[in-house]
């Protein structure tokens, strides 16, 4: 440190002062000063004392400052010293620069508030004159410090606020205007009142400060020339830099590689997602000893084909022969199962045996159950299958027998009645009734009912002349009885009869009238009212006893014979049975197939037949006959559609009958039931038959055909190359099921098999050599199918699954190399991408950044020294597409953060790119 030495002009006295910078006069007098005052009568005028520095001197001094004052306006300064062995350039730039930025931000709100005239703006504007002369300002220092530090105070807040102002995704425009506006208010901030200048000072204008300016007025003047001298700047310094950023310096050059991989179109196609892609991958637990290239892991199109320009370089191949073998390693460990496929093959054929030995019993059972139900249904019919057409007609004939024999008792108990009416002939009757009804009959009622007359006097003739004979025996005194009147009746009923046989209705109709008027005397006694002892007409008296018999004769006629065998079919049939027309074999069809008034009456006449028994049994084997004769169709065939057809047809017949109707119905009932079931295991015999057949074509076909035609080794890879892999594997799973051994087997026989398509994979150079690539398309697809996968997990536990989906993800990645990429058509293969490479070059090292070649050595290092801008080119993209981290941290924003990280990543795993930088930067 050097020494100084000073005189006392008025005492002579010297003193010898140490320090880094020369003393000043106030040093000077100081240390006079203490010198006199620790000796206040110095004897010896010629003593030199050795004045050592204070503390706070030696402090000040180490940061290159001399001292510290007031000026004569009350404004702290820090005097620095111009010693440039003892003072630093950039500390003085920092002071001064930080000292203005203090002096002005710190005053700044005091300005403003002083601006708006509230209360207190007078004493505000003396506070941020009182902060602005408490921090100190800075003064002399070595030459430029202040300049530069001048520029400082303005242009680092300047810059930064020009970037905070800025917005994320605006437009650049938008983001210039903002960043300007940034950049104003930021000069506002650090500009000092009164000791600021602005460009109108220098070159006129409005912007000029004036003395009278107040603080706030001094600053935005300042602050405003921003907005407009900015853009002049930029537009003047726009072409330089241009040129410059084309310069093949260094640092143009490690930018430009970056922006490569960034720009879309260039490596990537998108290089946003490309970046997303390698993150997860590179993030991964990743297969031991599989390092994936960037372009397949990316996933991206066109960084794919950059893998597919440098495929052929020696470390792609490698690479490439290094990763199958990874994913087949990886392919071995999926299961550890000892299980072997030959149980596999053991158990499909035993299941296939089993299923025809199944199939087999099945039909022999069916057939059995069949001809059981079939025997049953027959032995159920068989009862009504002799119920024929003869049958019926039997039937018919018994029924219409009974019905003589019934008409036959009525018509006795009719006799009987009527004769007890006048037993012995005595009651009279007057016979001008039946003349009139008798004249009027056998005249013509016209000249052309000549015949009708001619034939009622055929078959009545003798009826009349009876008639005539009892007229002229009544004139002549004789008495004419009822009982003769009843039995000529008789004789009327005969002719009638006799007509009706004939076919002469007309006769017989005529003839009717007259027993008509027979029974009006029977009518007329009847209602012989004893009372009143009035005599009806056709009777001059009437004896009691004759009346009373009279009303039972036509009680019973009218109520019990006329409803059986006067009225409707009964009385049809009774008329052509008297006739002999009649024909036995359709009495049953005429009561019970016609209308249903037919079956009520002969329900009627049943129910107080003499035989019911007999005559409802008769009805049964007549209807059982019809319905055997609508629905049985042959021998244990029976049509229950058909029975029931006949019950709906014949239901209110049946109603007179119920438990005849009752029969049917459960007839059918039983039959139907019996028929479904015949039916039923008729269809189950053909279908198992059916199955029989099935099952014998899939031991030939199906899943079993792998088992029983390949060796077990090859019954995997055919069902995998089947041209359903998913649903002959879920067969073969099913098949297995429950077989723990064959189970293993086929765990073993696909971990095997996927091993055996990985490591196998074959392919052929332009040259015609054949080469081990990762053509994994087939086995791709078949491990991506959901369907498929879910078949697999049936069969992998879930760790084993884990790993299987790790080596599918891999073969996906080494796939990629081979996808197609199409412009409208589906099989135009991806090619010239050896050219598409080459283009890629041209724009990235053109003309002017072509001739930096050397310069960017400096980033490549050795690696690349010496070769043409192609293989250079190559080189450094085929680093980065064997490495996705280091293509990762390229592909990041371009950040002083990001920059260490690349340095830091070059450094550890490529040292040899740094190597000599300086001489090759030269």
């Amino acid at each position: 440190m050097p020494s100084y030495i000073i005189t006392d002009p008025e005492t002579g006295t010297k003193l010898k002062l140490t320090g880094d910078t020369p003393p000043t006069e106030k040093d000077i007098d100081d240390a006079f000063k203490s010198y006199y005052e620790s000796n206040p009568d110095p004897k010896v005028n010629e003593e030199v004392v050795d004045k050592q520095p204070s503390f706070k001197d030696l402090a000040l001094a180490s940061v290159g400052i001399q001292n510290i004052q007031k000026d004569a306006q009350g404004q702290n300064v820090i005097n620095l010293s111009d010693n440039r062995f003892t003072s630093s350039f950039p500390n003085q730039v920092l002071m001064n620069a930080g000292s203005g930025i203090a002096r002005g931000v710190g005053s700044l709100p005091f300005d403003l508030y002083a601006k708006t005239g509230l209360p207190g703006a007078e004493g505000s504007a003396g506070i941020a004159d009182t902060i602005r002369k408490t921090i100190p300002t800075v003064e002399g220092g070595l030459p430029g410090a202040d300049t530069v530090g001048a520029i400082g105070q303005y242009a680092v807040p300047g810059m930064t606020a020009f970037k905070a102002a800025q917005f994320a995704n605006a437009p650049k425009a938008v983001n210039y205007a903002s960043g300007l506006l940034g950049s104003a208010a930021s000069d506002v901030a650090v500009s000092v009142p009164g000791e600021t200048t602005s460009l109108g000072n220098l070159l006129g204008g409005p912007t000029a400060v004036q003395p009278t300016d107040d603080a706030l007025t001094q600053r935005l003047k300042v602050g405003s020339e921003v907005l407009a001298a900015g853009p002049a700047v930029d537009a003047v310094l726009s072409p330089f830099r241009f040129l410059g950023s084309k310069l093949p310096t260094k640092k143009n050059i490690e930018r430009e590689i970056p922006e490569l991989l960034q720009t879309p179109g260039n490596v990537f196609l998108d290089p946003k997602k490309a970046t997303a892609e390698l993150e997860n991958v590179v993030n991964r637990s990743e297969i031991p000893g599989y390092n994936p290239t960037t372009g397949v892991a990316s996933g991206d199109t066109m960084g794919i084909a950059t893998d597919r320009a440098i495929s052929s370089r020696p470390e792609m191949v490698e690479r490439m022969i290094r990763n199958v073998g990874a994913i087949g390693d990886e392919t071995k460990n999926i299961s550890s199962s000892t299980g072997n496929i030959t149980d596999t093959a053991s158990a499909v054929t035993e299941a296939s045996s089993a299923n025809l030995r199944t199939a087999d019993s099945n039909v022999f059972k069916a057939e059995q159950n069949y001809e059981v139900a079939k025997s049953e249904l027959d032995s159920q019919i068989a009862k009504y299958n002799n119920s024929t057409r003869s049958s019926q007609e039997s039937a018919s004939r018994t029924l219409d027998d009974q019905l003589q024999n019934e008409l036959l008792v009525l018509n006795k108990q009719k006799k009987d009645l009527y004769d007890a009416i006048d037993p012995n002939g005595t009651l009279e009757v007057d016979l001008s009734l039946l003349k009139k009804a008798a004249d009027f009959i056998r005249k013509p009622k016209a000249p052309l009912k000549t015949a009708e007359a001619d034939a009622v006097q055929t078959y009545g003739g003798g009826i009349f002349k009876a008639i005539d004979n009892a007229i002229e025996a009544q004139a002549k005194g004789n008495k004419s009885s009822y009982k003769e009147l009843i039995d000529l009746r008789a004789n009327v009923n005969d002719a009638i009869n006799q007509a009706y046989k004939n076919d002469s209705a007309v006769a017989a109709k005529s003839l009717e009238k007259i027993r008509g008027i027979i029974d009006k005397y029977t009518e007329n006694l009847a209602s012989f009212n004893q009372g009143q002892k009035i005599v009806p007409e056709g009777f001059t008296t009437i004896p009691s006893d004759a009346a009373e018999a009279a009303v039972k004769a036509n009680d019973f006629y009218k109520n019990i014979y006329a409803p059986k065998f006067k009225d409707g079919l009964g009385g049809k049939w009774a008329d052509d049975t008297v006739s002999n027309k009649s024909l036995q074999t359709q009495t049953a069809q005429k009561f019970l197939l016609g209308p249903t008034e037919g079956a009520e009456q002969l329900r009627s006449i049943i129910n107080n037949a003499q035989n019911p028994e007999v005559m409802e049994s008769q009805v049964r084997e007549f209807m059982i006959g019809e319905l055997a004769q609508r629905a049985f169709k042959g021998k244990g065939e029976v049509a229950p559609k058909q029975i029931y057809e006949f019950m709906k047809r014949y239901d209110s017949i049946l109603d007179q009958f119920p438990s005849l109707k009752s029969e049917i119905v459960n007839l059918r009932t039983t039959l139907k039931g019996s028929a479904d079931k015949t039916t039923g295991l008729a269809k189950a015999v053909v279908k198992a038959k059916n199955n029989l057949k099935q099952t014998q074509s899939d031991a030939d076909k199906s899943v079993f055909k792998y088992f029983t035609e390949l060796q077990p080794e090859d019954a995997v890879s055919k069902i995998l190359s089947s041209q359903n892999p998913t649903v002959e594997l879920a067969k073969l799973k099913n098949i297995i099921s429950k077989n723990p051994e064959a189970q293993l087997g086929l765990k073993a026989g696909l971990r095997d098999e996927i091993y055996n398509r990985v490591i196998n994979t074959k392919g052929v150079t332009s040259t015609g050599e054949e080469i081990q690539v990762a053509s994994l398309a087939k086995l791709n697809k078949l491990l991506t199918q959901p369907k498929f996968q879910k078949v697999l997990s049936g069969i992998f536990n879930k760790s084993e699954m884990d790993s299987l989906n790790r080596v599918r993800q891999r073969v996906t990645e080494l796939d990629r190399i081979n996808i197609q990429t199409t412009t409208g058509s589906s099989t135009n293969a991806l090619g010239k991408d050896s050219q598409r490479l080459k283009t890629v070059l041209a724009s990235w090292y053109g003309i002017v950044k072509g001739q930096g070649i050397r310069a960017i050595m400096g980033y490549g290092g050795d690696i690349i020294r010496g070769g043409t801008k192609q293989e250079v080119g190559e080189k450094i993209i085929t680093k980065a597409m064997l490495d996705p981290e280091f293509a990762l941290l390229m592909l990041k924003s371009d950040t002083k953060q990001n920059q260490i990280a690349v340095r830091a990543y070059i450094t550890n795993n490529y040292p040899e790119i740094f190597l000599d930088e300086e001489d090759s930067s030269n």
